[in-house]
């Protein structure tokens, strides 16, 4: 996956999601955004399992994927970065 994408995007997908995450859960996966990029499109998913929150925002996808990250975060990298636009790369390994 390899995408570039505006920092209030990224901010705006990350914040419609992040407050179905629990800080502390028996799964860790469930403290995770399912980053799905296609298209021109980057989808955020999160879920705790009872309910289940998606957004997708536009984005500038040079390669398609999909990948989980810690939903705090990535959220908390992403506000304090500078740059008004983020590439996100991810190694297939």
């Amino acid at each position: 996956m390899n995408l570039t994408i505006a920092k209030d995007q990224i901010l705006h997908g990350l914040q419609a999601v992040q407050n179905v995450v629990s800080a502390r859960t028996t799964l860790p996966i469930l403290s995770n955004v399912l980053l799905r990029a296609d298209g021109k499109n980057l989808e955020f998913t999160a879920t705790d399992l009872d309910v289940t929150v998606a957004c997708a925002v536009e984005a500038n996808v040079k390669k398609a994927g999909a990948t989980t990250v810690p939903v705090k975060k990535l959220f908390g990298i992403a506000r304090e970065l500078n740059s008004a636009e983020i590439e996100l790369e991810v190694d297939d390994k």
